[in-house]
């Protein structure tokens, strides 16, 4: 989901590719290499598992770092419910 969140935003910001979204974040290259990797898993939408820890984190800092560059009006979507 991820990965579809930064292609469609690439495509209204007139990018040729996802990873030009992270274009100037830290870690850009590592980011863009674990949502390739993750998004095309052996994966069901009808059969979803939950994502280890280490993951959690790295698609955590994916989001952050993606609001920072793109601060949209996003209300309550970013606090962490506990």
């Amino acid at each position: 989901m991820m990965r579809n969140i930064l292609e469609k935003t690439s495509s209204f910001l007139g990018y040729n590719d996802f990873s030009d979204c992270l274009s100037g974040i830290d870690d850009e290259f590592l980011y863009a290499r674990a949502l390739n990797l993750l998004s095309h898993r052996n994966h069901s939408i009808y059969e979803p598992r939950e994502m280890n820890e280490d993951n959690k984190k790295l698609f955590k800092q994916i989001f952050e770092n993606f609001l920072t560059k793109y601060p949209f009006n996003l209300p309550n979507l970013t606090e962490i419910q506990q």
